[in-house]
């Protein structure tokens, strides 16, 4: 495992606690910076997903573009 796939699962792990205690901005935010790190990893992605869609925040064209285009690559 690299250091960046470490850095993804601690940001992973810290994303899922804000989720459960239901602070969905505040997990998408962090499981965004999980995947920069780790870009192919597709849980990632469902999970970054699982936050907007119990977040308020609203994806700009341009973030919805980038992240789909990520997901897309893998």
């Amino acid at each position: 495992m690299t250091d960046a796939n470490k850095q993804a699962k601690i940001l992973e792990a810290k994303g899922d606690l804000l989720f459960k205690k239901e602070k969905y901005t505040e997990a998408l935010r962090v499981y965004e910076k999980a995947v920069s790190y780790d870009p192919q990893n597709i849980t990632l992605y469902d999970k970054l997903i699982d936050a907007h869609s119990q977040s308020t925040e609203e994806w700009n064209m341009e973030e919805f573009t980038r992240e789909l285009s990520d997901f897309m690559k893998n």
